[in-house]
């Protein structure tokens, strides 16, 4: 997420709707069916809470729809909204218990972060002092639901969503996956396919990550457990083929 400034500009140009995805600052969030209504995987961003309410609203959403809301994991463009939004939706959060720390003081640890690339790590320092990665830390309680496994098998069907979550770190330590039983998964930055990665980039590979072999050791993770189209935070999704070319 540190250096998306440069890509915003660039992906607005490419990025288009879809049924139960909306889309700002280059960044995918997707609302899945559940029981009385949806889940929410992520919400970013900070102080953009008014233009997330206005996509929801042009895919004819109501924010109190949001029953549930999944963090991909903990960094600003994935939380930063979190707190204000389950105010306003009531929604039970379902989190890993490697976000906690970071998600109770809002906080993005963005200097793990590495990038494959020498001008990607120019891009990242120029970009660093124009984002704000402290956001509202997030409050929980009794009614959250805390990941504490490899795979979770369970917390999805309980609220009506037929899936698992997956742990996958690599982009971050803490990052998880949604792996539906269709096989589609909702990856968070565990890979990007942003359209200005041609010319920077190399996708599928995120443009930042704290770990590159936990980046290949996870998506293989995800290749194994049968999925067949990758759903990324940034940019369009990605085919099974793809992800096993890029990791062989």
């Amino acid at each position: 997420s540190l250096i998306l400034l440069y890509f915003v500009v660039i992906d607005k140009l490419y990025n288009h709707s879809l049924d139960m995805k909306i889309t700002y600052n280059s960044t995918n969030y997707y609302l899945i069916p559940c029981n009385d209504g949806f889940l929410l995987i992520d919400a970013g961003w900070n102080g953009l809470l008014r233009v997330f309410l206005e996509k929801l609203h042009s895919i004819g959403i109501a924010p109190v729809q949001i029953k549930y809301i999944i963090l991909t994991h903990h960094h600003h463009d994935h939380a930063a909204i979190v707190q204000e939004l389950r105010k306003m939706t009531e929604a039970k959060l379902i989190v890993h218990k490697e976000q906690l720390p970071y998600l109770k003081a809002g906080f993005t640890d963005y200097k793990k972060l590495k990038q494959y690339n020498k001008l990607l790590w120019i891009i990242d320092r120029i970009s660093r002092p124009f984002i704000k990665y402290q956001y509202r830390p997030i409050d929980f309680d009794a009614a959250d639901v805390i990941v504490d496994s490899d795979i979770d098998d369970v917390s999805l069907r309980n609220i009506g969503v037929q899936g698992k979550i997956v742990l996958t770190p690599g982009h971050s330590h803490d990052s998880i996956s949604v792996l539906l039983d269709n096989g589609n998964a909702y990856i968070g930055d565990l890979a990007m396919n942003m359209n200005s990665m041609k010319l920077l980039g190399k996708a599928p590979f995120p443009i930042e990550a704290e770990d590159y072999l936990q980046v290949n050791q996870s998506l293989r993770k995800l290749v194994n457990l049968g999925v067949t189209l990758f759903y990324p935070s940034h940019g369009e999704v990605i085919t099974q083929e793809k992800v096993v070319e890029t990791i062989k």
